[in-house]
């Protein structure tokens, strides 16, 4: 199947592509020693253009969706491997879940998968179902369920989740809140090149919250950041 679909595409391309090539060879007048002093600039300029159309033609079809058939035996595999186990093929299938790509979007799916994976340690997926929990897609929201998942990412060296358990502590979302904790947190991810970590660690400093305040510092991480 695929190899027909690509035959078919390709004769296309080629049937367009020659058609532009005739129209533009018809416009160039040739000598037995060169070419002639006039061209037909129209012809030249038509068939140019109808080669120009077929190569666009071909890449917009080369980085297309790939075919139903295709995708449906992605999520198979996908599927099959994610039963026996696979921890990075389960994390796949839940982001597969969650954004309805080759299956229905299922965010009650998405979790299952995400926190099959999560168990195992996958770091993204740790950190996708801190965000279902956070948005309550698929799950009751539930921001101390989030917090827990976040750190457990966080603990494993993520850096936009280090950012994020920053925030669920600055604020007090689902834990105590503690400005000291959120200042460690934000740090953390500030010193991977987290910029919007970077930011809120040099106005902690510029305020003086969760770190002692400290204006050289301030400018160093709001330099950073806009780096």
């Amino acid at each position: 199947m695929a190899f027909r679909s690509f035959s078919v595409r390709l004769l296309v391309f080629l049937a367009i592509f020659g058609v532009g090539l005739v129209i533009l060879m018809s416009g160039i007048h040739v000598r037995p020693f060169g070419f002639a002093d006039a061209f037909d600039a129209v012809r030249v300029i038509a068939g140019g253009a109808i080669m120009g159309a077929a190569l666009i033609f071909e890449l917009v079809l080369e980085h297309r969706a790939p075919p139903a058939d295709e995708g449906r035996t992605v999520a198979r595999r996908t599927r099959k491997a994610a039963e026996r186990g696979d921890p990075d093929a389960q994390f796949n299938l839940g982001v597969l879940y969650d954004n309805g790509r080759f299956v229905p979007r299922d965010h009650a799916e998405a979790v299952k998968w995400y926190r099959k994976a999560s168990d195992k340690g996958v770091v993204e997926a740790q950190f996708n179902l801190a965000l279902m929990y956070r948005e309550g897609h698929g799950v009751e929201r539930n921001d101390s369920e989030a917090v827990k998942w976040y750190r457990k990412a966080a603990e494993n060296g993520s850096a936009a989740t280090q950012f994020n358990l920053s925030l669920m502590y600055d604020k007090g979302d689902g834990i105590e809140q503690d400005f000291d904790t959120a200042a460690k947190w934000c740090r953390l991810a500030a010193e991977q090149g987290h910029r919007d970590a970077q930011y809120n660690l040099g106005q902690m400093y510029r305020h003086g919250q969760g770190v002692p305040r400290d204006m050289d510092e301030a400018v160093n991480w709001l330099r950073r950041a806009s780096a």
